[in-house]
């Protein structure tokens, strides 16, 4: 028992602290032990193949819709009148502005889990792109065809938030007065 004692340290101690940190350090490898991944492939590649086979059949689903709207007869008619024809005709545009919208997101999330499918194959998935430090599993699990890690990620977005702020460079120099009036004319200050 007293042997026992010199082994622990005091609580509160440097040396209980160190002791510690010892036992209870984990390596900073996401997940991820020796070059290689301790998340099953076998479970992303069919997760992988599943999100292909949803995006390809709603894909087909936009375009069918989109071909019986071709086909579909336009005009108001005698009873419908202009008034309609325009409205139907506007609801028609609007309706492929975002089938349009959703067939481009469609296609490259499809692309993204493409080239998820071929780094896979290729040996380099769930490697981030960027600082080629491996992507957590459980980030892999939500977004399969991920290419960033998350840090990356976060970088990614706080760079695209600022620059989206100001749209124009030359904004961020303008300053205008405190007393600036938009109505009063230039010449009678």
């Amino acid at each position: 028992m007293r042997l026992e004692m010199r082994l622990k340290p005091k609580a509160g101690s440097a040396a209980s602290s160190q002791a510690h940190a010892r036992r209870h350090a984990r390596p900073h490898t996401n997940g991820h032990v020796a070059g290689r991944s301790t998340h099953p492939s076998r479970e992303f590649r069919r997760q992988l193949e599943e999100e292909r086979r949803r995006l390809r059949k709603e894909l087909q689903a936009i375009t069918q819709r989109a071909a019986v709207a071709e086909d579909a007869p336009r005009g108001g008619g005698a009873d419908g009148g202009d008034d309609d024809a325009m409205a139907d005709a506007a609801s028609q545009m609007l309706e492929r502005d975002r089938d349009l919208a959703v067939e481009s997101n469609l296609q490259t999330v499809l692309a993204d889990v493409e080239q998820a499918l071929a780094r896979l194959q290729h040996g380099a998935y769930g490697t981030c792109a960027r600082c080629r430090r491996p992507i957590h599993p459980l980030r892999l699990r939500v977004i399969p065809y991920a290419t960033l890690c998350i840090q990356c990620k976060k970088d990614q977005e706080r760079a695209r938030a600022l620059s989206a702020r100001v749209p124009f460079p030359e904004w961020r120099a303008l300053q205008l007065p405190r007393d600036w009036d938009e109505d009063e004319a230039p010449g009678k200050r």
